[in-house]
């Protein structure tokens, strides 16, 4: 089962279908793998056409489209504490996804335009990462902020078995 997390500040999660947050979240994932191939497959032409070195295309077109992604988990009580470093990117331009309640991604990918003397420059800047949470959450009652270029999500821990026993 994958669930995603509202981007609403400081607000529950909204009572909208899990289907339409996945959904949004993959087609933003399938967008900037589309540009980590084209990127790869550009390396691939420029050496000739020559095969044997797809996996370090690839890996070279991640480095280069992908900025480095810091993610932190901390336990905290009935919730687990995820930070990660976002500085720059716009609340509006992250999705979060949780999949099987114990795999946290994030994602972002922002545009900006800047009108110049010589023109316009436009840039854009990427960002995904993945990571394994230590104990299952659920995204019911999750939410997360964006203050200072911090991304901080609190993610509700299922309730076991046996934690409902020690009750």
């Amino acid at each position: 089962m994958s669930t995603s997390i509202t981007r609403t500040p400081r607000l529950k999660v909204q009572e909208k279908s899990p289907l339409s947050f996945a959904e949004d979240f993959s087609a933003l994932m399938r967008k900037i793998d589309e540009e980590i191939a084209q990127s790869a497959f550009g390396s691939f032409q420029k050496r000739g056409s020559q095969p044997g070195s797809a996996l370090d295309d690839w890996l070279q077109a991640e480095a280069s489209t992908l900025e480095p992604l810091s993610i932190s988990v901390e336990d905290a009580g009935d919730k687990l504490k995820v930070s990660a470093a976002v500085l720059g990117f716009p609340e509006k331009d992250l999705r979060v996804h949780v999949r099987h309640h114990s795999e946290l991604r994030i994602c972002g990918k922002t545009e900006e335009t800047r009108k110049k003397p010589d023109g316009t420059e436009h840039s854009t800047r990427t960002i995904r990462g993945t990571v394994s949470l230590p104990v299952a959450v659920e995204s019911k009652g999750a939410f997360f902020t964006v203050e200072n270029g911090v991304l901080t999500l609190m993610l509700p821990k299922v309730e076991t078995v046996q934690d409902a026993k020690a009750a």
